[in-house]
C-alpha cells in the first residue's frame, strides 16, 4: 500500500494501541468495562510489554490519518528451555493482529504481518505460533501459516 508506514511501537503509542484494542474487542462482544477504564488499563499494559523487552508491537500508520494508528500486531518472544545441542532459543507468539475497519481489504494486515515475520527471522526465532479466529484462518494461510495439530490446550478458567 502506497505511503503506509510500518514500525515498532514505542511507549508514546500506548493510548492509540489501546484504542485499537478496544475496537478489536468490540467486534461481536458487548464490553463490561468503560472505554476510559479499559484504555487506561490497556495503555499501561502496552507500556509494560514494551519495557519488558519480551514483546514487539508492530503498528501501521498512514499519512492521511494524523497521529492515529490503523493496525497492530503483537509478537511475544518465548524462550525455550535449553537442550544439549545447538538450536534457536526462542519462538514467537503472535496475537492481537488487527486492522481498523476503514483500512481492511487493502493489504495493510499482510504488510504488517510480512514485516513482523521478517523481524522474527532476523531475531532468530524458531517458529511463530498463533491461535486464529475461524474468520482469520484464510488470512494466516495466505501469509504462510499452516494448521498445526500438535498443540493442546487446558483452559484454566473452566472447571
Amino acid at each position: 500500500m502506497e505511503s503506509l508506514r510500518i514500525r515498532q511501537a514505542h511507549a508514546a503509542d500506548a493510548d492509540e494501541i489501546a484504542r485499537l484494542r478496544w475496537e478489536f474487542s468490540l467486534e461481536g462482544h458487548q464490553p463490561i468495562e468503560s472505554y476510559e477504564a479499559f484504555t487506561r488499563r490497556m495503555a499501561a499494559e502496552v507500556r509494560r510489554y514494551l519495557a519488558s523487552g519480551r514483546w514487539s508491537i508492530w503498528v501501521a500508520e498512514h499519512p492521511e490519518i494524523a497521529r492515529r494508528l490503523i493496525a497492530t500486531l503483537f509478537l511475544q518472544r518465548i524462550d525455550k528451555v535449553p537442550r544439549p545441542y545447538p538450536r534457536p532459543g526462542a519462538w514467537g507468539y503472535i496475537t492481537n493482529v488487527f486492522v481498523d475497519a476503514p483500512w481492511r481489504d487493502r493489504g495493510v494486515g499482510r504488510e504488517v504481518m510480512d514485516v513482523a515475520i521478517a523481524a522474527a527471522r532476523a531475531e532468530g526465532l524458531d517458529t511463530l505460533l498463533l491461535w486464529p479466529s475461524h474468520r482469520a484462518v484464510p488470512f494466516y494461510e495466505r501469509a504462510g501459516f499452516a494448521t498445526a495439530t500438535e498443540a493442546m490446550e487446558f483452559p484454566l478458567d473452566e472447571p
